[in-house]
């Protein structure tokens, strides 16, 4: 079982891997041909994006790999696309008065991050419908995709090349991604049902609090800098947590193809995710390492001297990065197990933490306090993890 994983999990790397190297390459090219600040706004226009996208899809993705069941993989999956169709139209709803509230962005803008939301939506979803049918390629190459078209379209306006025109083109990029990559033919005879879609939200509802939960606890950080700070703090901070982003994407790669095969009961053994875990620990432990000794170059060397500031934050998530490594491969056992709904009370409280520190100490200390608080809390999650996953073997609640 663990070749199958990890020869799974490599295809789905490589190709993160490879979307992550793009989009490295072309957060630089932006992060040099805009201002601090406005490289800012970009990188929390992107971060905004992600978090609504992710709300929205109400833990939909796991939802199907939970359920679905062999010969009817087009039927679940037409089910998703109708509750997904619905929690997009009521996210259109609510981030346009936010909007109008706070005038986070322009207005032509705020235009483009709506209308980016469509896309992203039936982007979303199709992770879960490729990762189970075994081709996570499909799901890896999204990201390069859409990076690779960034990027063409850097080289085409780069001598009018504005903050508009950069939220344009992760526009453009996500519309020529979805017409690619969605399975369109799974739309032949597609019914839309309200009653199926309110007892598809009643059961997704545990993987939506835990997922929202996890991603505020990944991403709070960035509300609480950009409406405390500001740009440019968001930017110097974006620009190191790229970083963060990038060296996790093997555990997240690892923890992604696991999560279909956990889901089924009595699949995994206690000595199977043992040995898991101690090889992403010693994976994670040399990633660390290399990652702490070239923070500087990674910060300075490519973006620029105007991100020195970033080098220090760099050095703090290195040692998150281990972490990751060990929390990845436990929470998914945990989370595909009967136990995922005793577990959300402790990733709420393990989030609010992180949020409450983000809050106090933001203002007071500046982003590397934010640093520091992901690093506090993510040992915090890794007891709360060994003593679910601990639970999962002991009772046999797989």
């Amino acid at each position: 079982m663990l070749v199958t994983l990890f020869k799974r999990s490599t295809s789905f790397f490589v190709g993160s891997l490879i979307g992550k190297l793009l989009s490295l390459g072309v957060f630089i090219l932006l992060a040099r041909a805009l201002h601090v600040d406005k490289f800012g706004a970009f990188t929390f226009f992107v971060t905004l994006q992600t978090i609504v996208t992710v709300i929205a899809d109400f833990g939909l993705n796991q939802w199907y790999q939970k359920h679905v069941k062999p010969n009817q993989e087009v039927k679940t999956f037409q089910q998703v696309v109708s509750n997904r169709s619905v929690s997009l139209v009521i996210s259109l709803l609510c981030i346009g008065p936010f909007f109008l509230y706070t005038r986070t962005f322009s207005p032509v803008i705020t235009v483009i991050f709506l209308a980016s939301l469509i896309p992203e939506a039936f982007l979303s979803i199709i992770d879960g419908y490729y990762l189970e049918k075994g081709e996570s390629w499909k799901v890896a190459y999204k990201i390069p995709l859409k990076m690779f078209i960034v990027g063409i379209g850097y080289f085409i306006f780069r001598n009018m090349f504005t903050l508009e025109v950069a939220t344009f083109l992760l526009l453009g990029s996500s519309v020529l991604s979805l017409i690619l990559l969605f399975p369109w033919k799974t739309l032949n005879k597609w019914h839309f049902s309200f009653s199926h879609i309110q007892k598809t939200f009643s059961e997704s509802s545990a993987y939506a609090f835990l997922i929202v939960t996890s991603f505020l606890y990944a991403r709070g950080d960035s509300l609480v800098i950009q409406y405390t700070k500001g740009n440019i703090d968001q930017g110097i901070y974006g620009v190191a947590y790229r970083y963060l982003e990038s060296l996790s994407l093997l555990p997240s790669a690892v923890a992604q193809n696991l999560f279909p095969m956990a889901a089924k009961k009595n699949s995994l053994t206690q000595k199977y995710v043992v040995q898991l875990v101690a090889i992403n620990a010693l994976v994670g432990f040399f990633v660390a390492i290399v990652t702490y000794l070239l923070a500087d170059t990674l910060t300075v060397g490519l973006f620029g001297p105007s991100y020195f500031a970033s080098a220090p934050l760099v050095k703090i998530f290195a040692a998150v990065i281990f972490f990751f490594f060990i929390n990845a491969p436990l929470s998914t056992v945990v989370q595909s197990s009967t136990l995922v709904r005793k577990f959300l009370p402790f990733g709420v409280l393990n989030t609010l933490l992180n949020l409450l520190l983000n809050i106090y100490l933001v203002p007071r200390f500046g982003i590397t306090a934010a640093a520091w608080t992901m690093l506090t809390t993510e040992v915090t999650g890794l007891v709360i993890n060994l003593i679910f996953a601990k639970k999962v073997f002991s009772y046999g609640t797989k």
